[in-house]
């Protein structure tokens, strides 16, 4: 029985040094990005608790919606913030450790975390197009109605 290694199949995907380089740099900034969006998220989810607790929003509204209606939603969408940039922050951790020590599963495991990244910020993004698409049928649809 002969062994078989991956490294000898031509359609094996392997990186050079460039790719490494470029992989590490890409981490850094990654690294950077998701730790300075989880810090801003860590401080609107502060003022959100704050204002809640201590109810320093008494004179806030917008429309229909009351002081706690408003820092509940900043609250939801800190919620919201958080799972990109921990995924971002867990690509750029697997990153650095698999270009540091070669290590397959920690390289299998940063593109995992990146695709998870892209996914939830596609699905935010097809969210808001949806958002933005009622939105204007609902202008559309008054101003219809203003000109009958």
């Amino acid at each position: 029985m002969e062994l078989k290694s991956t490294f000898n199949d031509p359609r094996e995907l392997r990186l050079n040094s460039q790719a490494k380089k470029f992989l590490s740099e890409a981490a850094g900034w990654a690294r950077f990005l998701s730790l300075l969006g989880l810090v801003l998220v860590g401080l609107q989810a502060l003022v959100v608790l704050s204002a809640l607790l201590f109810g320093s929003f008494s004179g806030l509204s917008m429309g229909p919606f009351e002081g706690s209606v408003i820092m509940l939603i900043y609250g939801l969408l800190a919620l919201f913030y958080f799972f990109p940039l921990y995924y971002l922050f867990l690509f750029s951790g697997r990153a650095k450790r698999a270009v540091a020590s070669d290590d397959e599963m920690a390289l299998e495991d940063c593109f995992g975390y990146l695709r998870s990244h892209y996914k939830f910020i596609g699905i935010i993004v097809i969210m808001m197009l949806a958002v933005y698409v009622l939105a204007l049928a609902g202008v559309a649809a008054g101003s219809l109605e203003s000109i009958f």
